[in-house]
C-alpha cells in the first residue's frame, strides 16, 4: 500500500493523471475501470486538459443507479460522458457499461459480468471512498458479492450528491463485485474533502470487515492511495 498525501486537489489530480498517463504510454489498450463522483472529477478534468489519448483504451463503468432513464443527467453514464469521454472523443462502441434502465437488473448484471470477464481483469481500477466505506455501490453487508450484482442502496448512497436533484432517489444500483475490483492489476484509490476525514481515518485503521468494504483494499498488493490534506489532516503520510 502506497499512500500519497497531496497538498490540494490540483496536486492530487496531477499525481493521479501522471499514473494514468504512464500506464497508457506503456499499454495504450489498457483496461480501466472508472468511477463517478467528486473524488475522481479533478482527475478527469486534468486528463481532458492534457488531451490524453484514450482511443485504444478499454474503459468500463464501475457502477450505475438503477431505474434512472439512460439519458438522465444524474446517471453515472451521463457524468462520465460529460466530464471525460465526450471531451476526449472516446469511441462509444469501446465503452462497457451497465444500462441504468434495463428491464431486468439481474439479467443486466449477468450480461455485464460476462462482458467484463471476456475483457479480463482491469489494468487499473480507479476507486473512491464511500461515506459508509462502500466501494462503487458495493454496500456494507455480512457477505460481499464477488461479481456484478444488484445492490440494495444504503441511505448514505441514496443521499449521494449526484442524486440531489432526483425527487425519488433509486433504491437499487448495479455494480461490479469485490472480486472484480481486487483482481485488478493496480488500484488507484482517491480520497478528497474534509467530509471524508473521519471515514478516511477509519479506513486507515480498519480491520478487514465486510461491513466496511473499502477495508478489503488492504489485501491488494498494488494500491496507490492519493488523499488531499482536507481528508487526511491527521495523516502521518508525507505530502507531495
Amino acid at each position: 500500500m502506497r499512500i500519497v498525501l497531496a497538498n490540494d486537489t490540483d496536486v492530487m489530480a496531477m499525481t493521479a493523471a501522471d499514473l494514468v498517463e504512464g500506464l497508457l504510454a506503456q499499454k495504450p489498450a489498457a483496461h480501466l475501470v472508472l468511477p463517478t463522483g467528486a473524488s475522481p472529477l479533478p482527475l478527469y478534468r486534468e486528463l481532458v486538459r492534457r488531451k490524453v489519448d484514450l482511443s485504444a483504451a478499454r474503459l468500463t463503468k464501475l457502477d450505475e443507479w438503477y431505474r434512472l432513464p439512460r439519458r438522465h443527467p444524474a446517471t453515472c453514464e451521463a457524468f462520465l460522458w460529460e466530464h471525460l469521454l465526450e471531451p476526449l472523443r472516446y469511441p462509444r462502441d469501446r465503452f462497457l457499461a451497465f444500462d441504468s434502465d434495463a428491464d431486468d437488473p439481474s439479467v443486466e448484471c449477468r450480461r455485464m459480468g460476462r462482458a467484463f470477464e471476456e475483457r479480463g481483469p482491469a489494468d487499473l481500477c480507479i476507486l473512491g471512498l464511500g461515506m459508509n466505506g462502500h466501494l462503487g455501490l458495493i454496500e456494507p453487508a455480512e457477505a460481499l458479492p464477488l461479481h456484478a450484482h444488484v445492490a440494495a442502496l444504503s441511505e448514505e448512497s441514496r443521499r449521494h450528491p449526484m442524486l440531489s436533484g432526483v425527487a425519488e432517489p433509486p433504491t437499487r444500483g448495479l455494480t461490479l463485485g469485490i472480486a472484480d475490483l481486487l483482481q485488478s492489476k493496480e488500484i488507484l484509490f482517491l480520497v478528497s474533502g474534509a467530509h471524508k476525514a473521519d471515514v478516511f481515518r477509519r479506513w486507515e485503521a480498519s480491520p478487514l470487515a465486510t461491513t466496511f468494504p473499502s477495508s478489503t483494499l488492504h489485501l491488494h498488493p498494488n494500491v496507490t492511495t492519493i488523499v488531499d490534506r482536507e481528508a487526511a489532516y491527521r495523516s502521518t503520510s508525507t505530502p507531495t
